[in-house]
């Protein structure tokens, strides 16, 4: 009677142990199945659009998003939101492949260098004392139109004339990204021109007041008419630009 019981105790011992060893697979199975899942799950991660040269300072129209598996995440992986928006601007190390990850260690802060800022047939130009829009308000890559006020030497002529429109704004005093606070306020602006512009920049710097006008980057209007406005095309009674005048002269 007494082997009968015990052959009974150690059935239910095995079979008790038997399911705790089933479970235990299981456990271990499904485990080893959600890290797995979890090292395939498919990440965003930022990418080069197109080949990209070494010393390149980043921009948007150079980067793009792809799904990687998290397996393939590294710690300085760059991801899509504010990571993204913190890239533009830094300046790349090395050559980068299209469709490549762009990392961390791949880029570099070019705050310290404006000079790699500037696209090779660009020139960055310093604008002294300009008004028109509170320096506080304009942002670097920012775009705005540069206007001229002057006033004759003799006599009481004053006028103003566009001189170029749609300027890329390379830093404001010396803020020379929109994510970064600049450490005072100031009223120069670095823009990006071409050499030639450069030169009359400097000529009108030094014969009229600049003004600079804010203009939505997205807008890719230029106006064509720049005739010079005078106080003549000033209605004294409405304080408007005569349009009447305006398009009787056309």
């Amino acid at each position: 009677m007494r082997n009968k019981k015990k052959s009974f105790l150690l059935m239910c011992v095995s079979i008790i142990s038997g399911v705790f060893a089933i479970f235990g697979v299981k456990n271990y199975i499904e485990a080893s199945i959600n890290t797995k899942l979890q090292d395939y799950a498919m990440i965003e991660t930022i990418v080069a659009f197109k080949d990209i040269s070494a010393n390149t300072v980043l921009k948007e129209n150079f980067l793009a998003t792809r799904k990687v598996p998290k397996k393939f995440i590294s710690s300085d992986s760059i991801f899509t939101g504010q990571d993204y928006l913190r890239l533009i601007g830094k300046r790349i190390k090395h050559d980068v492949k299209r469709a490549d990850m762009i990392r961390w260690c791949d880029v570099e802060e070019p705050d310290d260098h404006l000079s790699y800022l500037i696209p090779d047939n660009k020139r960055s130009l310093l604008l002294k004392n300009i008004q028109g829009v509170s320096p506080v308000l304009i942002k670097p890559e920012d775009y705005i139109d540069i206007l001229i006020y002057r006033k004759a030497s003799s006599g009481n002529e004053e006028s103003s004339n566009t001189l170029l429109q749609k300027v890329f704004v390379l830093a404001v005093g010396e803020q020379t990204s929109k994510l970064k606070k600049a450490n005072k306020s100031s009223n120069s602006l670095s823009v990006l021109v071409t050499y030639q512009e450069a030169k009359l920049l400097v000529l009108a710097q030094n014969n009229g007041n600049l003004f600079a006008v804010l203009r939505n980057p997205h807008n890719k209007d230029i106006e064509t008419d720049l005739r010079p406005i005078t106080l003549e095309d000033i209605d004294p009674n409405e304080c408007e630009i005569n349009l009447i005048k305006v398009k009787k002269s056309n």
